[in-house]
Order: structure tokens, then C-alpha cells, then sequence
């Protein structure tokens, strides 16, 4: 289970492999807007004397929500290492990452009025052409603030996501294509990925 922190305390991700555990680099980058925190976050972790050592440092996430979303792109466009990015209801002044080649799925919100679709989410997606995959989750009436509160569809596509990218299991892929459907009944206002 990925479980969410604060952007100065690196998440941690176990998964059974044998008789020993892998940990897993995921930061949460959280409304922070820089994405040195992120990085900051990840060099402490595998710097740390009790939590670097169970950490595998060739497999790092980034995720983030509002301007932490923005910091999120950067530090993905800052950082090579990093293999999976989930921005959510992101906002940031730069609208191209077309540098950014991590996996990202990108998760906005139909009704944001401090980071509207047209603006944010949408552009930063279709910027993002050198990307190995690229996603775009659109969540139907929500708001800029809707990574706030429990929300069962971005936890399922997050995870689906960073298990597909960051653990290269390919048993996650039903969840992301064909992806879910968008009809005026989902939950979901739009999805895409190439």
C-alpha cells in the first residue's frame, strides 16, 4: 500500500520479494510548489541511516498536489532517477514539459477554479511529448481541492500507475488502457493516454 507524508518524510512502499523486502522512494510533494523539496525529501531518505538502507534508490515516484503538482514536473524534469510522476490538480506558472520523460499521469479536476483544466492539467499533459507514457485523468464536478478528501478513483489510478511504472508490473496495465469509461454517469469527465 502507498501511504501519503509530508513532503520532509519520504512515503515508504514494501513489497513481499522472497525472503526479503524492497522499499520504494515515493514523495509526496504537497503544496509545497518547489521541487527541491522533492528532491530534498528523496536525498534525505536514501541519506538516512535507519531508512536508506531498505530503500532500492533506482526506483523514485513523485507526487503532489496544487503547486506541490507543479514541483512534482520539476523535480521530474530536474531528476533523471525519477521513473513515475502523479501531479494532482496541478498548478504551475510553466506550461511545457516537454523535457520530462517519466511516466505521468496527470489528474485534474473538471470544476478547478484555482487551476483550471484549460490552463494547467490539459496543456502541462500535451507538453508532455517525450514522456515514455503520458496520462490524463479528469474527475467530473470536482474541485482544485478534491486530493484533499478520501477519493477512490484517484487512489486506484495512482496506484495503478506507480505499481505499472515504478514496479514495471504489468498486471496494473488493465487499469490504465483501455482506462475507465467517461460517460456522463462516471465519475470521470475525461481520460487519456498515449
Amino acid at each position: 500500500m502507498y501511504t501519503s507524508s509530508s513532503s520532509s518524510c519520504p512515503s515508504r512502499t514494501s513489497f513481499p520479494t522472497g525472503s526479503r523486502t524492497r522499499r520504494t522512494r515515493l514523495v509526496s510533494v504537497r503544496e509545497s510548489g518547489e521541487a527541491t523539496s522533492a528532491v530534498s525529501a528523496l536525498d534525505h531518505a536514501i541519506d538516512d541511516d535507519v531508512v536508506g538502507p531498505l530503500i532500492d534508490e533506482h526506483r523514485q515516484a513523485v507526487m503532489g498536489h496544487s503547486m506541490g503538482g507543479g514541483g512534482a514536473l520539476q523535480a521530474a524534469e530536474d531528476r533523471d532517477e525519477i521513473q513515475a510522476v502523479v501531479p494532482l490538480t496541478p498548478w504551475n506558472a510553466k506550461k511545457n514539459w516537454g523535457s520530462v520523460d517519466a511516466p505521468t499521469l496527470i489528474i485534474g479536476a473538471e470544476d478547478d477554479r484555482t487551476a483550471p483544466v484549460r490552463s494547467h492539467s490539459i496543456p502541462f499533459y500535451e507538453s508532455l511529448a517525450n514522456a515514455e507514457q503520458r496520462a490524463y485523468l479528469e474527475l467530473r464536478g470536482a474541485s482544485h481541492f478534491a486530493p484533499n478528501i478520501p477519493n477512490t478513483t484517484i487512489a486506484k489510478y495512482s496506484i495503478a500507475w506507480l505499481k505499472r511504472h515504478l514496479d514495471d508490473d504489468v498486471r496494473y496495465e488493465q487499469f490504465l488502457d483501455p482506462g475507465p469509461d467517461t460517460g456522463w454517469r462516471t465519475g470521470i469527465s475525461d481520460w487519456r493516454i498515449s
